[in-house]
């Protein structure tokens, strides 16, 4: 069994940033059952997480040389599970949305109308909020940036980033409870 407190962090980066496959190994037994967990209560189908969890790691393989060193290995794979969950909705939805060929024989036909048709009521909502809020909510959920990130890249302040991302949701939370009902 391999013990994180035995192991130094910022070597074994160092070490998966020089394409060391023995270190990206380590990572992937230490990580992947926690990743795993946390995908699975994002996505909440089996399945599905998986091959999350499997693109969380081809991701950390695959851009292994840009990563931040002065981060830990946990904040680095919550990071990546967080957009590897994003992207999987937004192509599953753009999938589900846009796909002509849905097989208007399959039971569950209905349950994807309704999913869809909330899908769509979703993007007319974030349409309504302004560009400004809309923007912040997008970057911090959609593209997984930190309020310091938005923050410095806006030239704002983190508390008024907070607030817009508070004010954005609670918009979307507002108006989702009368769609999903």
């Amino acid at each position: 069994m391999i013990s994180k407190n035995n192991l130094d962090e910022s070597q074994l980066i160092l070490r998966l940033a020089n394409g060391d496959l023995q270190a990206f190994n380590t990572i992937f037994d230490l990580y992947h059952s926690k990743m795993y967990w946390f995908v699975l209560n994002l996505v909440k189908k089996e399945a599905n997480t998986e091959d999350i969890v499997q693109n969380v790691f081809i991701h950390l393989w695959k851009y292994r040389v840009s990563i931040d060193h002065k981060y830990s290995l946990d904040t680095i794979l919550y990071k990546i599970s967080k957009q590897e969950v994003v992207n999987w909705y937004r192509k599953y939805s753009k999938e589900f949305i846009f796909d002509e060929e849905i097989d208007l024989i399959d039971e569950d036909h209905s349950k994807n109308e309704d999913l869809e048709n909330k899908l769509i009521q979703m993007q007319h909502l974030l349409e309504k909020l302004p560009n400004r809020r809309k923007a912040i909510l997008q970057m911090n959920k959609m593209q997984g940036k930190s309020y310091k990130e938005i923050a410095d890249e806006l030239d704002m302040t983190t508390s008024s980033v907070a607030n817009q991302v508070a004010k954005g949701m609670q918009f979307l939370k507002k108006y989702m409870l009368f769609f999903f009902m």
